[in-house]
């Protein structure tokens, strides 16, 4: 851990990021874990009310009365039965399903860790996976099961752990009474948590969850119980992230006094989702979930349930401002869609606003911080585009120099920056937690400063007069284009308003003649909507044309694309939407015919 003792606490102070919301508006978080946390919570719905259901299927749907007694049951089952213990993992390996939350629940209530994995990983990475979590239980989606199997045979786990089937389908070559079902597992009348869940502390492990792996290999996050109770406490603190429009109610099947209501495409088991879930469970909240996301369904389902609030990666979002079937739907129910686990530019915010007629936010944070800030505080604030917001109440930041790892001093009438993002606070992963069983990286992630450590974020952020920031990139992904940094998320924005491309990223390649990573010049590798594009060369002169022009137009010179444009199928992306930067580059050097060189 790199450590910088030479600031003394006063100078410290000048240098510190607070948020605008007092400390005080910000209550201590419960002395209780999740798990207690959310059953105290659920205890005081009405059981009748809706908390989940398939968004194009009523059939399959769980109320909150239904949640809270087979959570509660399973809980004891996975103790009983199983003979699962305090602090044990259990991995989740399934698609978006009506009981994957009850699943949650109920490792939560029993004081257990979860492991939601992500399904697209097993076929390849799912030995790798397995043998990193060390899960005691796996519960699996029955069109899952082959391969989970495989990854647990290939795994090396000695012994193996225990297999459970979440859903009753038939899976082949396995006989019914083989694999014990979540089913089975229920121990009905349970009325309380089984004494695992009463033995849990706040600062133990309740979600472990994998990094993007999109700038290395992937890591095991362990997200604490403070963390996650922490979070809930400080984005409720902001009184407008609960406020709903005054003639928002719900009507027919929904209980009156369920005001909100999310869509969810993200996937269960990314971390968004989790916490989407969780916090909808702690408000009241009926969720409408899909398995995966299309415009057309998602338009239906928005018009049927009169959702209110949506989670989105940009990806979807851009793709659906430029759907044809958008004007065909009533979805004036919107209150607000958030734009999840990449950068969204305030140049798109914008436009898909000004398309949508509702507020579009982004949000910022990681697997390590959880959400960082903000996107605006009080009821009064106008909302920024391209802006990340204001920090959390309860949470502390500092600016760096990105060269000499030194506290910028915050500029109080004026704009301060750009600096790397260091956070503190009890919603952020600690050094002492984090990642699982890396010891090596964890030291790596942190920073000491004035005797705290500081989580990196590794973005650039510039922070204005008010505290209102925005992030310039992250700083591994800028280059250098004629002793001027180069933003690919800038580039990436402008192209993105082109109707004819679906997806683009911007990467470096090298300027013929120069060595090394001083000096390389932006290139656009774009996915064209019309794929008659990628083999058509008059098709392709006329959109390189207008990808070049737009560039040209809205942004610096050193930002214009001198290094040109192909065409590809797909950008990389992980499971979780991101861009694989690196994978990008190699991609565009080979269509090239260059010769690969190291880049940021």
């Amino acid at each position: 851990m790199v450590k910088i003792d030479t600031f003394d606490q006063a100078a410290l102070e000048r240098c510190l990021i607070r948020s605008p919301v007092s400390s005080d508006a910000v209550t201590a978080p419960p002395a209780a874990t999740l798990g207690l946390l959310l059953f105290a919570r659920l205890r005081a719905h009405d059981p009748n009310w809706l908390f989940m259901e398939h968004a194009m299927d009523n059939k399959r749907r769980v109320t909150y009365g239904e949640l809270l007694k087979g959570a509660l049951g399973l809980a004891h089952g996975l103790v009983d039965n199983i003979g699962l213990k305090c602090n044990n993992r259990v991995a989740i390996v399934a698609p978006n399903h009506e009981l994957y939350f009850m699943i949650e629940f109920a490792c939560l209530f029993a004081g257990l860790t979860l492991v939601p994995m992500v399904p697209e990983f097993m076929p390849n990475d799912g030995p790798r996976l397995m043998a990193d979590t060390q899960p005691h239980a796996v519960i699996v989606h029955s069109s899952l099961y082959e391969s989970a199997r495989k990854a647990l045979d290939l795994s090396g786990l000695k012994p193996q752990p225990h297999v459970i089937l979440l859903d009753s389908a038939p899976v082949p070559g396995l006989a019914a009474k083989d694999l014990p079902r979540v089913d089975d597992l229920i121990v009905p009348g349970m009325a309380k948590p089984p004494m695992t869940g009463f033995q849990a502390q706040l600062d133990d492990t309740a979600i472990m969850t994998f990094t993007s792996g999109t700038t290395s290999a992937t890591k095991i996050v362990q997200v604490t119980h403070r963390m996650v109770a922490s979070t809930m406490v400080q984005m409720h603190a902001n009184k407008h992230a609960d406020a709903v429009r005054a003639d928002d109610k719900l009507k027919g099947k929904l209980a009156e006094g369920q005001a909100v209501r999310y869509d969810c495409s993200i996937r269960f088991y990314h971390l968004t989702g989790t916490l989407v879930g969780v916090s909808a469970a702690l408000r009241g909240c009926a969720v409408f979930y899909f398995e995966q996301h299309d415009a057309g369904n998602w338009l239906a389902a928005v018009q049927r349930h009169k959702i209110t609030h949506s989670v989105m990666f940009p990806r979807n979002l851009i793709a659906l401002i430029k759907d044809e079937r958008l004007k065909q739907f009533d979805i004036s129910s919107l209150v607000q869609i958030l734009s999840v686990s990449a950068p969204l530019s305030g140049v798109m915010q914008q436009h898909a606003m000004d398309i949508l007629g509702i507020e579009i936010l982004q949000a910022y944070g990681s697997s390590e911080a959880l959400a960082v800030a903000m996107p605006r505080w009080g009821k009064h604030t106008e909302l920024r585009p391209g802006t990340i917001g204001w920090l959390k109440p309860g949470m502390e930041a500092l600016m760096l120099d990105p060269a000499t790892k030194q506290p910028l001093p915050i500029v109080e009438n004026g704009v301060t920056g750009p600096g790397e993002l260091v956070v503190f606070g009890a919603s952020v992963m600690s050094n002492k937690t984090g990642y699982f069983n890396r010891p090596i990286e964890t030291a790596a992630a942190f920073i000491e400063i004035g005797g705290r450590s500081w989580y990196q974020m590794g973005d650039l952020v510039i922070r204005e007069a008010d505290g209102c920031m925005r992030t310039a990139d992250r700083s591994i992904d800028t280059f250098t284009h004629d002793g001027q940094h180069v933003v690919p998320t800038e580039i990436e924005s402008q192209l993105y308003k082109l109707h004819g491309v679906v997806d683009a990223v911007a990467v470096p390649i090298p300027v013929p003649g120069s060595k090394g990573e001083e000096n390389q010049m932006p290139c656009a590798a774009v996915v064209p909507k019309n794929k008659a594009v990628l083999t058509d060369k008059a098709l392709q002169q006329a959109l390189t044309k207008e990808v070049v022009d737009i560039v040209a137009k809205n942004t610096k010179q050193h930002m214009h694309l001198i290094g040109g444009v192909v065409f590809i199928e797909a950008v990389p992306r992980n499971a979780m939407g991101k861009i694989f930067r690196k994978a990008s580059r190699t991609k565009v050097m080979e269509i090239l015919g260059l010769a690969e060189t190291k880049a940021n």
